[in-house]
């Protein structure tokens, strides 16, 4: 069937090719116009699926755009616009295996806004992220499973940010920074600018100082079972500083208020 403007030149055409068996067989709407769309090149029905192909015989799926290669898309490349002007347009397309999204006026100067690598699965977003739904949450890691992703999450009911991991499927929120901008270490509920909630007796309960270089030591707090805090030499397996629940103190080692050198004999000295 052609549609033409006169009996010499037949400007469109819709031919049926049933030469092949099952999905081979199409529909196809094109031109015999010189420079214009061949047969296959331009819109395609199959009619055993229904899948309806632009510049492919063959679709995959219910909508195919395939096309060739030229200076600025290949594998096709589809315009979003509103009204009769491109200056605005959105170009989705498919070039050097990778997905883009562009905003401009054609897909060469348009500036590229979302890409994604078919090879690498890497994709690239030049502007802002943002999230926004209750409850949000953004898992990284190698997979789903418990144990090999962590998540940056969001909490409606108190208003806070946390980071955490699935380690042993806990999803435990490891840090989290709240509306006054207060951060707590193994807690949702920071009282102080920091606070840090971990078992007593163990240094999971306070805070280690791991310098390198020459002369490094490790130090670090911890509150005990009985109450009290505890300053380690890490590095010596040895306890320098404790305060009890009564507020006694005991150094471990001579002690100076001021600038003064302690005698070989004296453990305590005020200058």
């Amino acid at each position: 069937l052609s549609f033409s403007e006169d009996n010499t030149n037949k400007n469109i055409i819709m031919e049926y090719d049933g030469t092949g068996t099952g999905d081979a067989n199409y529909f196809s709407f094109y031109s015999n116009v010189n420079g214009w769309m061949t047969k296959g090149s331009s819109l395609n029905i199959q009619p055993s699926t229904g899948n309806v192909g632009i510049g492919t015989t063959s679709p995959a799926s219910e909508a195919n755009l395939s096309l060739a290669a030229n200076s600025t898309s290949e594998g096709g490349h589809l315009v979003l616009f509103k009204g009769t002007s491109q200056a605005q347009a959105t170009h989705l397309d498919n070039y050097g295996n990778t997905f883009r999204i562009m905003n401009g006026a054609d897909a060469s100067s348009g500036a590229v806004q979302f890409s994604l690598n078919h090879s690498t699965a890497a994709a690239t977003f030049a502007g802002d992220v943002k999230i926004y739904k209750a409850g949000a949450l953004l898992e990284i890691g190698e997979s789903g499973t418990g144990g090999t992703f962590g998540f940056i999450g969001w909490n409606d009911a108190s208003n806070f940010l946390y980071l955490g991991n699935s380690y042993n499927s806990a999803f435990n929120k490891d840090l989290v920074i709240d509306s006054s901008g207060s951060v707590g270490i193994g807690t949702d509920s920071p009282g102080s600018k920091l606070a840090i909630e971990g078992v007593t007796g163990s240094y999971s309960s306070g805070i280690g100082f791991q310098p390198t270089g020459t002369g490094a030591r490790i130090y670090r707090t911890f509150i005990g079972t009985d109450g009290s805090f505890n300053f380690d030499d890490a590095t010596a397996g040895a306890t320098r500083m404790h305060i009890d629940s009564s507020g006694n103190s005991t150094f471990v080692g001579k002690v100076s208020v001021g600038n003064y050198a302690i005698p070989s004999d004296h453990q305590f000295q005020i200058a």
